[in-house]
C-alpha cells in the first residue's frame, strides 16, 4: 500500500538495499536472504548458508525454537538449555540425569574414579565470562553464560548482531511496528511493547521509525514536504524509494 510514502506490508521487511520487501520467517528452516527475516520473529537465529533460518552460534534447536546451549556445570533456566545428551537443568545448573555421571563434559555411566580425573582437568580450563563486558578471547567464553552474545573487537563480551544490552542482558532488537515479547525488545528510544507490538510510548508519535513529541500538525507538514519533494524528483525521471 502506498500513500505519502511506501512501506512493506505486514509480515514483510525491507531488503538490505531498501529497494524491495522480503517475507518475515515464521519458524526455523523457513527460507531467507538476510538475518533480519529470521531475527524479527525467531530469537537467537540467523539466515544460514543454505538460505534458511537456523539457530545462531551458541544456540540449538529444540522443537523449532532456539535455546542457548549450556554445558554441564553451568547456569541454566530450563531443561532445553542443557545441550549435553542425558543432561537436565536442576536448581539452575546443568547436571547429568539420575543414573548418569559426568565424564569429559559428557554424561555416562563411568566410575567415580574417572569423574574425579575429569574434575581435575576442569579446574585447568579457561575462565568463562560471567557478565557482559567481561574480558574474552573467543565467543564461547561469553556464550556459555550470556545469551545472544559474542566476543567483540575489544576482547570483551558484547551482545551479538540483532541484540542490544539492557541492564547487562542481551535482548533481541525489535523495531517499531514489529512483534515483541517484552519492553526490553523495543530498541527504539521512547518505545514499549504493547499487546505484543513495539509502539511509541504515550505522548509520543511515530515518525521515520522514531518516536517524537512533535505535534500532528508538524508531522503532517513534514510528510507533505517529503511528498512534494518526491514529485519534483519524479518529474526529473529520478526514482526515489522512501523507507519508513
Amino acid at each position: 500500500m502506498c500513500h505519502e510514502f511506501c512501506i512493506c506490508r505486514a509480515g514483510y521487511i525491507l531488503n538490505s538495499n531498501k529497494t524491495g520487501c522480503l517475507k518475515i520467517a515464521s519458524k526455523l528452516y523457513d527460507d531467507c536472504e538476510i538475518d533480519d527475516q529470521c531475527l524479527t520473529t525467531i530469537g537467537c537465529s540467523k539466515c544460514g548458508e543454505n538460505n534458511t533460518c537456523i539457530c545462531a552460534k551458541g544456540y540449538h534447536d529444540v522443537n523449532y525454537k532456539c535455546f542457548s546451549s549450556i554445558a554441564l556445570g553451568y547456569r541454566c533456566d530450563r531443561n532445553e538449555n542443557c545441550v549435553t545428551p542425558l543432561s537436565e537443568c536442576k536448581k539452575g545448573i546443568c547436571y547429568c540425569k539420575e543414573g548418569y555421571q559426568r565424564f569429559r563434559m559428557q554424561c555416562s555411566s563411568s566410575s567415580n574414579k574417572m569423574i574425579i580425573s575429569q574434575l581435575c582437568s576442569i579446574f585447568m580450563s579457561a575462565l568463562i565470562a560471567s557478565k557482559l563486558y567481561d574480558d574474552c578471547e573467543i565467543d564461547d567464553q561469553c556464550l556459555t553464560t550470556i545469551g545472544c552474545s559474542k566476543c567483540g573487537e575489544n576482547n570483551t563480551c558484547i551482545c551479538a548482531k540483532g541484540y542490544h544490552d539492557v541492564n547487562y542482558k542481551c535482548f533481541s532488537s525489535i523495531a517499531l511496528g514489529y512483534r515483541c515479547d517484552r519492553n526490553e525488545n523495543c530498541v527504539t528510544p521512547l518505545s514499549e511493547c504493547k499487546k505484543g507490538i513495539c509502539y511509541c510510548k504515550e505522548g509520543y508519535q511515530r515518525f521515520r521509525m522514531q518516536c517524537s513529541s512533535s505535534s500532528n500538525k508538524m508531522i503532517i507538514s513534514q510528510l507533505c514536504s517529503i511528498f512534494m519533494s518526491a514529485l519534483n524528483l519524479i518529474k526529473n525521471d529520478i526514482l526515489i524509494v522512501f523507507a519508513y
